[in-house]
């Protein structure tokens, strides 16, 4: 696997086209700047020349994965904010946002990210151009380029309040390396600093509320090219990083979780390519620790991506009466001395859906978003879409953080409503009380989002009303009809649809199409001059599959007022067609 580390910078037709200053890097935040003229333009020579001095840097190919896949030129699209490799050491740590996407003889126009911390001692690193992954970013120069190979990987963002900013942070699940022996104040000496040395680790929690994020470390498997599971470093597995020691990240690395005979419980690949050489490495033979309790009872090597649909969603156990008990090392078991292999899905395991392209929803799923009280639709085992109902009972956060929640049921739907022949055929919508089995889950990952609901005491019992509500976005069943099966649903079509109006005799919606260039994002289809718009009676509300979590775009690139959807929530089938 051979990639030069350099960008192509010196394009003939970039100012024509782009129409602004261009720079073949931004002006603050990149080490390299030495192909630029006084004036911040390219000097067409110096860059050519330096490309033909360009170390070109091999890597082993990995052992299961190819992650080559997630950076092909049709994974591009409009929004999207991307790694990009440096040129110190080749490390994904420089950032730019797609603008605009040229299909034919591929090009990009793109968006350089520049550092903004509001932090002097932050601001003094920045200043010394020391590496900078996470904060707060601001718009830098743009410049066209062709060369996909210089990107890493997608990024998850947040958007910030203030025009043409955004922050980037560590997300759970994510796995990343941090400067070995890192401090602060390296910017005081900066060029005595620059041989960076590493630690691996997985993400535990997502940052929030300037909380502290949790982490484990990593430590590479002897044997594999890339392979890494849990490892402790100088007696310590899990700890912690405060907000303020955030410049300590030097760059996430791309990764699947892998599961197998003879590796470790909770490995993962790495991509090789944001990996330095010559790494120690773990010998599973001798680690007494790893042979004991942390080996995968299943038979063969595979990543997540061999999984359909729902099993990347969602892994629940048979809906028995039962609490599932998960301890420190993610085993599960449904009663004292009787082992289960159920774990819980991950996110970043379903690497089949694609991250959000300008907006984050996992943000709402961290766990001090969650309520007792508090209804939750979840993702099924049927097809991996939220179209399960929980109420969240207890929160137990000093021990396992454990969410215990009841499981609603159907009670009944509206006398005239169409019924499905096929009993298995999820309900979505209707009256709905709680269940008396009980669960207990120590992860998010399988929550979609919270649900609006209306409580009513009925023969003495609380129902839970849960119908579309204005403002929201639906799913709708494609050519629906009554006598469809639940076999039906992993390979069916569906309308996305915003409610507009609700009243007793049902439901208007304006129906949505998707914008070229993006995964997820939608706007209203128009027929002519004006927007097409459908009433769903009562008696066919069974047409409504399940609810989609939406962010109305208000400023990005002429998009204002188009939906973004949380890709979680929408079927394979849809990637297929946009």
């Amino acid at each position: 696997m051979n990639r030069p580390p350099g960008l192509d910078t010196h394009m003939a037709d970039t100012v024509e086209e782009a129409k602004i200053e261009v720079h073949p890097f931004p002006k603050e935040g990149l080490g390299n700047r030495g192909n630029e003229t006084e004036n911040g333009r390219v000097n067409e020579k110096s860059s050519k020349d330096a490309e033909s001095e360009l170390d070109i840097y091999e890597y082993p190919d990995p052992d299961f994965s190819d992650f080559n896949k997630n950076r092909e030129e049709k994974c591009f699209a409009a929004g999207q904010i991307w790694a990009v490799y440096d040129t110190q050491d080749a490390m994904p740590r420089f950032y730019a946002q797609i603008r605009k996407v040229i299909l034919s003889n591929f090009k990009l126009l793109i968006t350089w990210l520049e550092p903004d911390p509001d932090d002097k001692d932050e601001i003094k690193w920045a200043q010394e151009d020391l590496p900078v992954s996470c904060g707060n970013f601001k718009n830098g120069n743009s410049e066209y380029t062709k060369d996909h190979l210089m990107f890493s990987h997608v990024v998850s963002w947040e958007k910030n309040s203030r025009r043409d900013t955004c922050t980037i942070y560590p997300r759970k699940g994510e796995t990343w390396a941090l400067f070995k022996n890192w401090d602060i104040n390296w910017s005081s000496d900066p060029d005595n600093n620059r041989k960076y040395e590493y630690e691996f680790v997985e993400v535990l929690s997502d940052f929030a509320n300037g909380n502290a994020i949790y982490f484990a470390y990593l430590g590479k498997v002897k044997g594999y090219v890339c392979l890494f599971c849990r490892a402790k470093q100088a007696g310590v597995n899990i700890f912690k990083i405060e907000p303020k020691e955030l410049f300590r990240f030097s760059h996430r690395i791309p990764s699947f979780r892998i599961n197998g005979k003879d590796i470790p419980k909770g490995s993962f690949e790495l991509d090789p390519t944001c990996l330095p050489t010559n790494l120690e490495e773990i010998d599973l033979l001798a680690s007494e620790e790893i042979k004991s309790n942390k080996m995968h009872p299943v038979g063969s090597c595979s990543t997540f991506a061999s999984k359909n649909h729902a099993e990347q969603r969602n892994n629940f156990a048979d809906e028995k009466d039962q609490i599932l008990q998960f301890d420190s090392n993610g085993n599960t078991f449904k009663n004292p001395g009787e082992k289960s292999c159920i774990t819980p899905a991950s996110r970043e395991e379903a690497n089949t859906i694609p991250d959000p392209e300008t907006y984050s929803f996992d943000t709402y799923k961290s766990i001090d978003k969650f309520e007792t009280g508090q209804v939750w639709a979840l993702y099924s085992d049927e097809d991996g879409l939220p179209k399960k109902y929980a109420k969240i009972k207890k929160i137990d956060l000093l021990s396992e953080q454990k969410l215990h929640i009841v499981w609603l049921g159907v009670s009944s739907t509206t006398n005239d409503m169409i019924q499905w022949k096929d009993s298995k055929m999820p309900v979505t919508l209707g009256r709905f009380v709680l269940k008396k089995m009980k669960l207990s889950h120590t992860t998010t990952a399988s929550f979609s989002h919270r649900v609006r609901v209306r409580v009513e005491s009925r023969d003495k019992k609380e129902e839970y009303i849960i119908m579309p509500r204005k403002g929201e976005v639906w799913a709708l069943y494609k050519s629906w009809n009554a006598g469809m099966k639940c076999s039906d649903l992993e390979t069916c079509d569906y309308d996305i649809v915003e409610v507009v109006e609700e009243n007793s005799w049902g439901i208007s919606v304006l129906y949505q199409e998707a914008v070229n260039g993006f995964m997820c994002l939608v706007r209203a289809q128009v027929k002519g001059e004006r927007p097409v718009m459908v009433k769903i009676p009562a008696s066919e509300l069974l047409r409504f599959s399940h609810q989609i979590p939406a962010h109305r775009l208000t400023e990005r690139f002429g998009l204002r007022g188009c939906l973004e959807l949380d890709p979680a929530a929408l079927p394979a089938r849809w990637f297929c067609k946009v």
